[in-house]
């Protein structure tokens, strides 16, 4: 578990292990369709990836998150750490709070396993300065939600071009039991965005996250204010969905090939984007991140019979 490194560098230093390359989804013309981003270096067995994201995981749970990638790569943990915040980060990773063994399974796959998931979508968002074509710069992150239960955006982010034009990015990470039913209920999610229903929501959450943007070359409320008006939002969403699927390349193609018919408004590639963590079911990894914090956690000599 890193306690020094600032939580920025761990996730980006994450991203870098994943060695992510991208390809283009192409209809029977050519034409290309969506991007998929594949994180290569992915590996279930590292040592390595599980102590980065068990350490990424304990940070946010700590409360430890800054909105910004500059504030978080200015970041250094404190010295001391509340008891009662480590009791209850045990609990939630142990499920310790269900005696019902079913229960306790049911806390895994709908509450833990989807929060690292989240976890890993966020790592992935610095895909979007790899994005062909758009030459962008990843310039704020909101924080993780602390429960995969909240409403709201699975991953939002802004982006913005040498020209300071900017993109907001929109995320959702699925770890269904069926893949299938996990990309459908993130395409119904963005095609409620693409056709404007939820702009006045996304504004107000893209607004905050701006209010609290620590920008070099933009202040958080120049930044609001622009963002606020309405050509922002014409054009100038991307898309992206992070999946948990048992394999990379299923069986007729991309698993985000019904991109093109939930999102038909939307006609550059480059703006739908997803990537799928393919492996056989996560559960053992998403055992193995807890199970070090749980270790970090009893290592501190914290009573959590107490």
């Amino acid at each position: 578990m890193d306690l020094t490194t600032p939580l920025g560098d761990q996730i980006k230093k994450l991203y870098q292990l994943f060695k992510a390359s991208h390809s283009y989804f192409k209809d029977e013309s050519g034409a290309n369709l969506h991007i998929e981003f594949i994180p290569n270096g992915f590996d279930v067995n590292s040592d390595e990836q599980a102590n980065y994201l068990a350490s990424i995981c304990y940070h946010i749970k700590r409360g430890i998150w800054k909105k910004t990638v500059a504030a978080l790569n200015k970041l250094v943990p404190g010295d001391e750490l509340d008891v009662d915040v480590d009791k209850m980060i045990s609990s939630y990773f142990l499920g310790s709070k269900y005696s019902d063994a079913e229960k306790r399974i049911e806390h895994f796959q709908k509450e833990r396993n989807p929060f690292i998931l989240e976890v890993l979508a966020y790592t992935m968002v610095y895909n979007i300065e790899y994005t062909p074509n758009m030459n962008l710069t990843l310039k704020a992150m909101n924080k993780v939600h602390l429960s995969a239960k909240i409403p709201g955006l699975d991953v939002a982010a802004l982006a913005c071009t040498p020209e300071l034009d900017y993109y907001l990015i929109i995320g959702e990470a699925k770890n269904r039991e069926t893949p299938s039913e996990g990309t459908k209920e993130a395409f119904d999610a963005f095609n409620r965005h693409c056709k404007g229903s939820t702009t006045a929501d996304i504004r107000q959450e893209m607004s905050l996250l701006a209010e609290s943007a620590d920008l070099l070359d933009l202040n958080g409320n120049e930044l609001c204010e622009k963002i606020s008006k309405e050509t922002i939002w014409k054009d100038r969403y991307i898309y992206r969905i992070t999946l948990e699927h048992q394999s990379v390349r299923p069986h007729g193609g991309s698993q985000f090939k019904d991109y093109t018919n939930y999102l038909e408004n939307v006609t550059e590639a480059e703006r739908k984007q997803g990537e799928a963590f393919g492996t056989e079911r996560l559960t053992k990894f998403y055992n193995k991140v807890s199970q070090i914090i749980l270790d970090h956690i009893d290592n501190k000599g914290v009573d959590l019979s107490a």
